[in-house]
């Protein structure tokens, strides 16, 4: 049976509302980077650092493949270099900049296929491994995976993530989430169950430390990642507990605007 005419190039919708503990977040990343600081291969981490290893950006959105010692703000601000990165593959400087671009260009990306730079386990690295194969297929195949996401910050921000005020605490804080594809089986579930919540995929490395979920044998709440210093070193960081709670939400289709204009609308 042919689908409705009204359902021709539309989307499938999912909406996530994701509520964040920030100062949990906060207090865990300085209190590893701390520890982290004292052991060999660490020195000089720092809790910012730390954030963005996990996360695989810096604050500004600066990609650690591009800068993995220290955050360029004007990187995380440009739109057409913060996303221009692989894995397998080092990055090639691009003839065309942003209208707004001035100055030395930003520094490239080096191949990073064991995660010394971003780790496996990074957040951006295991929704999106980019030009590195995967156990589901190569680049070509992570593709089909991708997804139109947008996020949409709600609360206040917090002057001091460490000693927030009371009326800062009562104040809900995180994240609508609204992704588009074609599958929501094949594309958003696909992410969740595949890559973010399994320690072995895509690459290994871990559970995703921001979004996954995964608990130890005995049933408690449990994610391990893995991070490497330098000479090699690695080191193992336990997160007992999670920053982002998904507390509601919903899956919808989305019609196209020619659906709206010339079929529902008529």
């Amino acid at each position: 049976r042919p689908a409705p005419a009204w359902t021709r190039d539309g989307a499938f919708l999912v909406v996530r509302k994701l509520e964040q503990d920030v100062p949990g977040f906060w207090r865990f990343a300085f209190a590893e980077a701390a520890s982290l600081a004292q052991q060999p291969g660490f020195a000089g981490m720092s809790a910012e650092r730390l954030a963005a290893l996990m996360v695989g950006r810096w604050k500004s959105g600066a990609p650690l493949a591009r800068t993995p010692r220290r955050d360029i703000p004007t990187l995380g601000a440009d739109a057409m270099e913060n996303n221009r990165f692989g894995y397998a593959a080092s990055s090639s400087p691009f003839s065309a900049r942003s209208p707004e671009r001035s100055g030395a260009p930003f520094p490239e990306a080096a191949a990073d296929e064991r995660g010394v730079a971003c780790p496996h386990a990074a957040h951006i690295r295991k929704m999106n491994p980019r030009d590195l194969d995967t156990v589901d297929g190569g680049a070509a195949d992570t593709l089909t995976r991708l997804l139109l996401r947008r996020g949409i910050p709600y609360g206040p921000a917090l002057a001091n993530p460490l000693a927030p005020t009371r009326a800062e605490l009562r104040a809900p804080r995180g994240l609508m989430y609204l992704s588009y594809q074609a599958s929501i089986g094949d594309q958003f579930e696909f992410l969740m169950r595949r890559w973010a919540n399994r320690d072995d995929q895509p690459q290994g490395g871990g559970v995703d430390p921001i979004i996954g979920q995964g608990d130890d044998a005995a049933g408690k709440r449990m994610r391990r990642i893995v991070i490497t210093g330098t000479g090699g070193r690695a080191a193992t960081l336990e997160l007992r507990r999670d920053w982002v709670h998904a507390a509601g939400g919903g899956y919808f289709f989305a019609p196209s605007l020619t659906a709206l204009r010339d079929v529902l609308a008529g």
